[in-house]
């Protein structure tokens, strides 16, 4: 989230200080999180926009604004209902990697014109990213998967939507079969 009022005021929290095993309160089984991941600070096609709002600003380092504690083992994924952060999170990476570079690509056509209302609407959008992130992770009625270990869905039969889609795939072609047929 970017650093703006009250939130500016607030002492940052580096990552490294969070869940440290050297310190009390630590939870061995729960690892950080970066809501915005690290790598997309090494993608240069971010570049530009990083550095017009301010890398600082950005708070990717501030696990206040940019953290979360998620379980690392399956038996605290499944007691807390939250996502397992186990390894790489790829398919999480690239769906903000995506909704980043659609931010980006607003801001590179905007700023020409009025460089001020794009840059604010760009730190908005990435905060409130950085807010629908934290809330979709932390929802367990719509669980993210982060990890191809993570046991979610482990034994949910899907043969009856499977069946349902297959249902009206058919109905579907046969719908559309006649149209092409007739030209």
């Amino acid at each position: 989230m970017i650093l703006e009022g009250a939130a500016a005021a607030r002492t940052r929290l580096p990552f490294r200080s969070v869940n440290r095993g050297d310190r009390p309160g630590h939870q061995p089984g729960m690892q950080r999180h970066h809501l915005l991941p690290r790598q997309l600070l090494g993608a240069r096609c971010y570049g530009g926009l990083f550095a017009a709002i301010g890398h600082h600003s950005l708070g990717f380092d501030d696990f206040r604004l940019n953290g979360l504690l998620l379980p690392a083992c399956d038996t605290a994924a499944e007691r807390i209902g939250l996502p397992l952060h186990c390894g790489p999170h790829r398919a999480y990476n690239e769906l903000v990697g995506e909704r980043v570079g659609r931010i980006e690509a607003d801001w590179s056509a905007q700023r020409l014109r009025a460089p001020e209302v794009a840059l604010e609407q760009a730190r908005m959008r990435l905060a409130l990213l950085q807010r629908a992130l934290r809330r979709r992770l932390l929802s367990p009625a719509r669980r993210m998967r982060l990890n191809s270990r993570d046991r979610l869905g482990a034994g949910i039969d899907f043969s009856e939507l499977d069946a349902m889609a297959e249902t009206l795939w058919g109905g579907t072609q046969e719908a559309v079969m006649p149209v092409f047929a007739a030209n």
